[in-house]
Order: C-alpha cells, then structure tokens, then sequence
C-alpha cells in the first residue's frame, strides 16, 4: 500500500522531547514508516505559541538541524521521500527575504497562521484579513514555489488568498482540514472555502484530530470516512488526501493511533464498498501527482 501524508509534526516532537526517529512513542517513526511499500511525509516545524516571532525563527534552524540528524541516523524504507513545510509565517518578521531563505533550506509548504492575528493576519479564531506583509507573503509563495495553506487560516483570510492564487493562476491548499458541515469547528472548510481550493486546483488533506472530526465524546473511522464522503459529494474526489496532524495531536479516532494503522482506513473503505480506485487517490495518486507538479 501506498501513502503521502500532508501534514506532521514529528519534528517539533524530535526536537521538543529529544527523541530518535525511531523511537516508537512517535505516532510517524521510521519503524511505522514501512507499514507502506511507498510513502511520501510532509514534515512540518511548528512555531511553538510560547515563543516571540524572533526566537520562532532561530528554534526553525535548531529544529530543522535536529530533524536532519535524526532521519541520518534512522533506518529508512527504501522507498520513502519527504517534503519540509513550516506552520505559522509569523517567523519571517515582516522580513520577505527569510521567505527566500527558507525556501534554500528546502521549505515548500507554507501553513501561514495557527492562533490569533499576526503580522501575516488572521487565524480561524478570527475574522481578520491577511495584512499588508501577508498579500506580500502569499505573493511571493507563488513566484518561488511555496505551496501557501490555509490551514488554520480565517475565512476573511481564505478568500482574500484564493483572490491572489487565481492571479497568479496557482493552487493553495489546506494541509490538515476537515469539513464544517460535518463538524461545525471553526478549523474546519465551509463548502464554500473548500470549493474555493478545489477550484483553484489545491489539496485538503484529512486530519486525524478528533475534535475537528467529531462534536461527541468518542471519534471512530466512521467519523474520518464521512467527511471523506461529504468532501466527494462536494466533487472534491481529485482533491482530497491524508494530512494526518500525527505528533501534533494527543487524541486520535479509535483504531488509528499512528500511521502505520493507516491501512485500517483503507480495509474499512473498501468493506464499505468504495472504489479501489478513490481509496489509491486520496491515500496517494491526488497528493503525489500534485506535489510532482507543483515542488521543484
């Protein structure tokens, strides 16, 4: 079986908790990584909230040099590629330049808030716009080759981002998000906002994180499959994949702990009479085809 994962934050765990890579306590360790004959992971480097903007962006470089030591020292599949994205822009500090900088140290994936309103704009617990650097931010995501998500981002934020994209005739995507109308959370796509990706060629990877796939006490594969499904319904079949938030959440749905348990998923899709053809996409074809495409 196959796999791209959009979205994890086993770095920030690696550097956080001092820990190998292949040290089981990670829900994506190098161990669980051959649950799959191929497998593509996009790393992200969360900017810790307890941190100013300025020392946010030195822990990106402590982090990153221990995330590079630890897949060194880690036995890997063979067949097993990875991408570096960064969660929340606040770190570039008004400066364009470290865009550029981050983009020489590999970056391609831009998760550009998580909490509140900074200089880049507003997160989904607001209702701010991108500011002024953020337009410049998005802009220049799209000259260099940065994959701007939505992610976290404020509905204001979405449109305003998908505006830029369509200028520039480019995709967005939301990393590790699910569907409002399954689970009113404010993390979670409204149709329309989905839409908004889908039309723009974009990915929305599903997230793993309970309280965005469920209002009740206990989350299960069930609740992952129905915003699967509410996401087809919406025509979205081409543009929905896995973004897990593995490492970055303490809870999962019952039976999906870690990403080697990901084929779960799948077996439960399959019994339930989807196509081999849809489950290939969303655990692998729409995500790798997109990220061949889009990162150099």
């Amino acid at each position: 079986m196959n796999l791209v994962d959009l979205h994890c934050d086993t770095p920030y765990r690696i550097y956080d908790q001092k820990l190998p890579f292949d040290d089981d306590k990670l829900q994506v360790s190098s161990r669980k990584l051959f649950a799959f004959d191929n497998i593509t992971q996009v790393f992200a480097f969360w900017c810790d909230k307890r941190l100013s903007d300025q020392d946010a962006y030195a822990a990106f470089w402590d982090m990153r040099r221990s995330f590079l030591e630890a897949l060194d020292e880690a036995h890997l599949p063979p067949q097993f590629t990875y991408h570096l994205a960064v969660e929340d822009a606040r770190l570039l500090c008004g400066n364009i330049e470290r865009l550029d900088i981050l983009h020489g140290a590999g970056v391609r994936i831009l998760t550009l808030m998580w909490h509140g309103s900074t200089l880049i704009g507003g997160a989904c617990d607001t209702d701010d716009p991108l500011m002024p650097f953020g337009h410049q931010v998005v802009r220049r995501c799209f000259e260099i080759g940065v994959i701007p998500d939505v992610s976290h981002a404020s509905r204001r934020c979405i449109e305003e981002i998908a505006d830029i994209a369509a200028k520039y005739n480019k995709p967005f995507i939301a990393s590790h998000s699910n569907a409002y109308a399954v689970t009113p959370h404010n993390r979670n796509l409204t149709d329309w906002h989905f839409s908004l990706i889908k039309n723009a060629g974009g990915l929305v990877g599903i997230s793993m994180a309970p309280r965005h796939l469920s209002s009740g006490d206990r989350c299960s594969i069930a609740d992952v499959i129905a915003h699967i499904e509410h996401f087809c319904a919406l025509g979205g079949e081409n543009h929905i994949c896995l973004g897990c938030d593995f490492d970055g959440i303490d809870a999962t749905p019952a039976g999906l702990e870690s990403v080697d348990r990901l084929p779960r998923l799948a077996s439960e899709m399959s019994r339930l009479g989807y196509r081999d053809e849809l489950i290939n996409k969303i655990f692998y074809d729409n995500a790798q085809q997109f990220l061949f495409k889009y990162i150099k």
